[in-house]
């Protein structure tokens, strides 16, 4: 096994070493979360379209569809953008997914080291500097 519910657990209370796939795998974790809501917040900027009942699972899965699908009314560049953003919460998410719940699965510095980066890319494109 890559890490142990041991170790996450330690990583949860703050008695885990600083360093760890325990610790990588909650910085994985946190990172989506934070580009999570901060794509909430800029789609919040969207005009709702008539069709807005998506068809996805969960509000993690209807956000990224909601990107995905920009409103007709936007204008090319918020399109773009909205779709931007959904890939890079896509990719995000599925990193997340492995490092919350793929316990058999490494987790590497480079992975946790790619997140960081497209979460800051991420808030970058949601803050017009993409």
């Amino acid at each position: 096994m890559a890490t142990s519910t041991n170790d996450l657990l330690a990583q949860a209370l703050g008695t885990a070493c600083r360093s760890g796939e325990a610790r990588r795998r909650a910085t994985i974790s946190r990172a989506y979360y934070a580009a999570y809501h901060r794509c909430r917040e800029w789609a919040r900027s969207l005009p709702r379209s008539p069709e807005s009942g998506s068809h996805a699972h969960g509000v993690h899965e209807r956000l990224i569809d909601r990107l995905a699908n920009p409103p007709p009314s936007c204008s090319r560049e918020r399109r773009r953008i909205a779709r931007q953003l959904a890939a890079q919460l896509a990719a995000l998410k599925a990193r997340r997914v492995a490092a919350d719940y793929k316990l058999r699965q490494s987790i590497s510095e480079d992975d946790m080291r790619m997140q960081q980066s497209e979460a800051k890319e991420l808030f970058a494109c949601c803050d017009g500097g993409d």
